[in-house]
């Protein structure tokens, strides 16, 4: 019997090393917690939106004053948001002495993990494609589709399904601030996840989406944010300029030493 090889063992040496940075981080191990929770217990999400229906009043918050505010001013906010971002990053570079680098970057940044995460993949991506049926929608509370757990592709509905909230992107949408704002990362982590659980939160009661759909719509949101982040330090004509620089020049020789 051959024993293995030192470049397989290289390789997979490497790659568990990859594997346990990876299980370190906070974001993963909390994504996998959740995945596993609903997985195994997929009538969680039937339980909670039970709590906001009622046989004879159907939901009975979905036209609560507040639940409609909330509902769409989300939609409004998001479009200030994005419009403000833009203009910042355009008036920042047609005049540069108006607006920092810095500022000019941040904005860029937003709108570029904005545009990763709660356009293509969210609402372009997901919600076009996983046909989960919305919970006003489902047999349990007086529709006609079948339910179907969290993470588990369906075909109970053809366009803006039920997984991942929608809504819920536009309070996510500002943890991308903290990936370029260190000094008040903390406080933007806290801003985006708060907002997007609200939004979310009105969704569940109204009846368009379940408690996983929130909850992973913030996940997606995140990681297409860490996407949006490797593009630009990698990916962008800039970057890809300065490697290529890097590549073509020669590497410095060090001084001889002297004989003693």
């Amino acid at each position: 019997m051959q024993g293995i090889s030192s470049e397989t063992a290289n390789g997979a040496g490497y790659a568990l090393h990859r594997l346990r940075q990876v299980l370190r981080r906070w974001d993963v191990v909390a994504c996998l917690a959740v995945a596993a929770t609903f997985l195994l217990y997929p009538n969680i999400d039937l339980t909670v939106s039970a709590w906001f229906f009622s046989p004879d009043e159907g939901w009975y918050l979905a036209d609560h004053p507040m639940a409609l505010f909330i509902y769409h001013g989300a939609e409004q906010v998001a479009w200030i948001v994005g419009l403000t971002l833009l203009i910042v990053y355009v008036t920042g570079r047609l005049r540069p002495a108006w607006i920092s680098a810095d500022r000019r970057a941040i904005a860029a940044f937003v709108l570029l993990s904005t545009l990763m995460g709660p356009l293509l993949v969210v609402n372009a991506g997901f919600k076009e494609h996983w046909g989960r049926a919305k919970p006003k929608d489902v047999a349990e509370f007086g529709g006609h589709a079948a339910y179907s757990g969290a993470l588990r592709p369906a075909s109970q509905c053809a366009s803006n399904c039920s997984f991942p909230s929608g809504h819920a992107t536009v309070g996510y949408a500002f943890l991308a601030f903290a990936l370029v704002v260190p000094r008040r990362r903390r406080l933007w982590l806290v801003t985006g996840t708060a907002l997007g659980l609200t939004v979310g939160a009105v969704r569940i009661v109204q009846g368009g989406h379940f408690l996983s759909d929130v909850l992973f719509s913030g996940f997606v949101v995140w990681f297409c944010a860490l996407g949006a982040l490797y593009v630009r330090d990698n990916l962008t004509t800039r970057a890809i300029r300065e490697r290529w620089s890097s590549w073509r020049q020669p590497k410095r020789l060090r001084p001889a030493r002297s004989p003693q």
